[in-house]
């Protein structure tokens, strides 16, 4: 809990530098269950999102909800590994999950870097 507040302490203040910061940022949000946040991390190929981007974020924000409300929620995270790509534009960070029932899993997130701020893929797990 400890190295997850500082990370989150760290990255929280504006556009993510790293991979890991970014996923700092996304997971943080979906365990304060701030899931309008967590969508806002993701990479978009549009600058302005469309009314229809913004429909399938909303619903992409409601499955989260559902779907972490069943696992009693999320109650801790910690970053395991960060591996940035050789050209420095796509990174994988995986991440140590703890829910409300007790399970843990790992999760995998693919990130994009755009203009030097990293973004969560839409395509990740």
């Amino acid at each position: 809990m400890t190295a997850c507040a500082f990370f989150f302490a760290a990255c929280s203040g504006g556009s993510p530098k790293t991979p890991t910061c970014a996923a700092t940022n996304y997971l943080g949000a979906v365990k304060d269950g701030k899931y309008d946040k967590a969508i806002n991390c993701f990479a978009f190929d549009q600058t302005e999102p469309t009314d229809q981007m913004v429909d399938e974020m909303n619903m992409l924000a409601d499955k989260m909800e559902a779907s972490l409300e069943e696992q009693g929620g999320m109650t801790d995270f910690e970053i395991i590994s960060e591996t940035i790509s050789e050209d420095g534009t796509t990174a994988r960070v995986e991440a140590l999950v703890t829910y409300g029932d007790g399970r843990t899993e790992t999760t995998h997130l693919k990130l994009k870097n755009i203009d030097d701020v990293w973004h969560i893929d839409p395509a990740s797990k």
